[in-house]
């Protein structure tokens, strides 16, 4: 029998990751900087080829109305963290679907480092 995955909302890892204090990436003058609320951030559930949950976070960027990319990255439940996504990010929307689509072959693996 499968365990069941808590299927984490963006508003419960932001208040997680907030209330953990061991990152800056959702403080209010962070986010102020990219044009960003918490809001703005979505959450998908993925399953790496290890078969390991992975839960990656992404809201897109603007300066002057103008879209100039998009904050792409992981939420670590038991870190109470999160960590950056290596490789390119995405600019445009076309992008973010194209990397949400191959989003395992993106993610950083912890067992690299």
């Amino acid at each position: 029998m499968t365990a069941s995955v808590h299927e984490w909302t963006a508003e419960e890892a932001i208040d997680l990751v907030k209330d953990a204090g061991k990152t800056h990436y959702f403080d209010r003058s962070t986010m102020r900087g990219f044009n960003q609320r918490t809001g703005d951030f979505r959450i998908v559930h993925v399953v790496d080829e290890q078969g390991r949950d992975r839960w990656v976070m992404y809201a897109p960027s603007f300066w002057d109305n103008r879209l100039m990319g998009y904050s792409v990255c992981e939420f670590l439940p038991q870190e109470e963290t999160v960590r950056g996504v290596i490789g390119p990010k995405p600019t445009t929307p076309e992008e973010m679907d194209e990397f949400l689509v191959n989003i395992r072959d993106h993610l950083y693996d912890p067992e690299d480092n």
